[in-house]
């Protein structure tokens, strides 16, 4: 089974177990897959590779809504200083470490769940019992 036609496997088994495609692809895997960095779908990756790809989400998600707030800010009436930069030297490794770890559990705990076990052998079906 070519990487694409694995990936739609996926998305079909897990959305037959009643889970939305959010939760099962987030949309920085999605993102990625639309690039074509086939990377396997986060419950079939090992804890330590989940682990850094999450922390690299949380730091682009924590830099993109500062981004996002400093602009709002900047095109406010200055009624308020704009936030510091200072805040980004914790803000960013907090939600990278936050998000990390809590998509770690979550991933880990659903291939437990639904039987998935390895990706290179993965058909779309029940791996584990």
């Amino acid at each position: 089974m070519r990487p694409k036609q694995r990936i739609e496997a996926y998305l079909r088994y897990m959305e037959a177990r009643g889970l939305p495609r959010q939760n099962v692809a987030p949309p920085f895997w999605t993102g990625l897959w639309s690039l074509g960095i086939l990377l396997p779908p986060p419950p079939f990756l090992g804890s330590v590779a989940l682990f850094l790809i999450s922390a690299v989400q949380g730091a682009l998600l924590a830099l993109a809504l500062w981004v996002i707030f400093w602009i709002g800010a900047f095109l406010r009436p200055i009624t308020r200083p704009l936030p510091p930069l200072v805040f980004l030297g914790w803000i960013v490794p907090l939600a990278a470490l936050a998000l990390a770890i809590a998509h770690t559990i979550y991933f880990r705990r659903m291939a437990r769940q639904h039987g998935l076990a390895n990706w290179a052998t993965f058909s779309g079906l029940r791996q584990r019992t």
